[in-house]
């Protein structure tokens, strides 16, 4: 009876260890399970992270947000800084290659806007090979077409030839403009993704930094040195050294992409699990983590879908990519998008290129009460256009590199300024800010009648090109995986086409009208304010 009675308290002592005295406090660290039994620890690998399927942004948060985060910026920072130095260049040499190769008002202009029409003919395109064949691998391809286009444009014997290399500069380099956006979304989660696109627009300032203060160093040699290629013996002018210094970027770019992997959101959405799973375990190193990486199933989000393009043919490629855009729930975020970003090109592009010219224009009569307007017709009307260039004269003036400059760093601290407040103030909320502000800055320039008061407000204004990457950011988030990349580029697209109209009627209508300038580019912004109030989420 001893030994039955001693076995019922074994018993009911298990039950009450099981039922009453175990304390079990468990949490999900890292796929460990802390259990409290009697007062005593001990940690268990359960069914916890192995067991669990994943989506991809839990999986990104699990990740870590590090190193290789921090070296992504970089890269598609530089990246995205070589569109800004490729298309803009151009403004920075013609008048030092105008004596060397012969330049006609009719080749300055289509110098200028090379670039800006290789980028409108060929962002379907690449948007369409990213969403189908890769962004890493769709990058590597445009960088290295855009360093040796651009590379071949610094040796152009004359207008023609460096005419055509521009366009095939501005051909690949629009790839570099929409696919870096969607690769640098791609490997952040939802926490981190809209700082880090808003954060990588500071490159995009630092290029217009950049080319300023590069050409303000450069060109002006040209007046007291000659530049002698090693072994060939080709002198070269200034401006060619200048030209091969800004493409050397793209090479810095070229060479960071390298040790990149693709894109996992785009691997994941091509029903590639495995190669996604490789791809985080590879992030999840970089950041430092010294646990083992214990996912190993992963699911899309509701909404993605695995993409089927790869088994079309290209012709089908491009008609599924093209008109799923348009699709009835695609459609209004594809034209909300492409108004927007075409809004904010018009208006700061647009205005951009000539603002050495009113700047430079206006400076002349600042001690006396002028509108911006009427100080450029006095201007205007007492130039003698006449006069065919002195080539002579080999002074360069300095003054639009230098009031460039300025403007540059400031862009640049509205980007950074951007990238800190954009996760507390919300995309949509930030962007309707900026275009307010900027929109009502082009009506106060109609009136405005001193020289710093009018700098001051074009400086605003102009800061609407910090838009730029608040919308990239916006459309990443509206639109699923197997179209974000060629959304990216059509809205894009439209952005550079509009810049490039822009420039071209704010030119004629500085010389016609200037008011309307300022009206139509005030409206343009704040129709971005309206459509902005239509953009779901904060």
């Amino acid at each position: 009876m001893g030994s039955v009675e001693k076995g019922d308290n074994l018993i009911e002592m298990r039950h009450k260890i099981d039922n009453d005295d175990e304390r079990v406090n468990e949490k999900l660290l890292g796929g460990e399970k802390k259990i409290t039994v009697m007062g005593a620890t001990r940690t268990s690998v359960g069914p916890t992270e192995k067991s669990k399927v994943y989506t991809l942004n839990e999986a990104l948060e699990y990740a870590g947000d590090g190193l290789f985060h921090k070296y992504l910026i970089l890269v598609c920072g530089l990246c995205m800084m070589g569109v800004i130095t490729e298309t803009l260049v151009m403004s920075y040499i013609i008048s030092s290659a105008e004596c060397d190769l012969s330049l006609s008002m009719t080749d300055k202009g289509l110098l200028t806007g090379a670039a800006f029409f290789g980028v409108v003919i060929s962002s379907h395109f690449w948007g369409i090979l990213s969403d189908a064949w890769g962004r890493r691998n769709v990058l590597l391809v445009a960088v290295c077409g855009c360093f040796a286009a651009s590379l071949c444009s610094c040796f152009s014997p004359n207008a023609l030839m460096l005419i055509l290399t521009r366009t095939f500069v501005g051909l690949f380099v629009a790839a570099n403009a929409a696919v870096s956006y969607a690769y640098l979304g791609e490997f952040h989660s939802d926490k981190t993704r809209s700082k880090a696109v808003t954060m990588s627009g500071v490159f995009m300032a630092f290029g217009m930094i950049y080319l300023p203060a590069l050409a303000w160093a450069i060109i002006p040699l040209g007046r007291t040195h000659k530049f002698v290629m090693p072994f060939v013996g080709l002198e070269l002018a200034s401006w060619r050294i200048y030209l091969i210094l800004v493409s050397l970027l793209n090479g810095l770019v070229l060479l960071g992409l390298v040790f990149l992997p693709e894109s996992p959101k785009f691997l994941l959405s091509k029903g590639k699990s495995k190669e996604t799973i490789e791809v985080l375990q590879k992030v999840y190193k970089w950041n430092g983590k010294s646990k083992d990486f214990n996912i190993t199933e992963l699911q899309l989000e509701d909404e993605e879908a695995v993409s089927k393009t790869e088994k079309l043919n290209p012709f089908m490629v491009v008609w599924t990519q093209t008109i799923a855009l348009f699709k009835r729930e695609h459609v209004v975020n594809t034209f909300k998008t492409c108004f927007l970003m075409a809004g904010i090109f018009f208006a700061s592009s647009g205005l951009y290129l000539w603002t050495p010219d009113i700047l430079n224009n206006i400076f002349q009569y600042k001690n006396e009460s002028l509108t911006t307007c009427d100080a450029l017709k006095i201007a205007y009307e007492s130039k003698n256009n006449t006069q065919p260039t002195d080539c002579s004269d080999q002074n360069i003036d300095t003054f639009p590199f230098i009031a460039t400059l300025g403007m540059s760093i400031v862009f640049a601290l509205c980007y950074f300024l951007n990238g800190l407040i954009v996760n507390c103030v919300g995309k949509r909320n930030l962007l309707m800010f900026w275009t307010t502000v900027c929109g009502l800055s082009s009506i106060v320039l109609i009136w405005a009648a001193e020289f710093h008061t009018i700098l001051v407000f074009m400086l605003i204004l102009l800061t609407s090109g910090c838009c730029g990457s608040l919308i990239s950011a916006i459309a990443i988030d509206l639109f699923p995986t197997s179209i974000k990349a060629m959304a990216l580029s059509l809205i894009l697209m439209c952005g550079r086409l509009f810049a490039g109209l822009g420039s071209n009627l704010i030119g004629y209508l500085l010389l016609i009208n200037c008011d309307s300038v300022f009206w139509i580019v005030g409206a343009a912004l704040l129709g971005c304010t309206c459509v902005g109030f239509t953009i779901p989420g904060p």
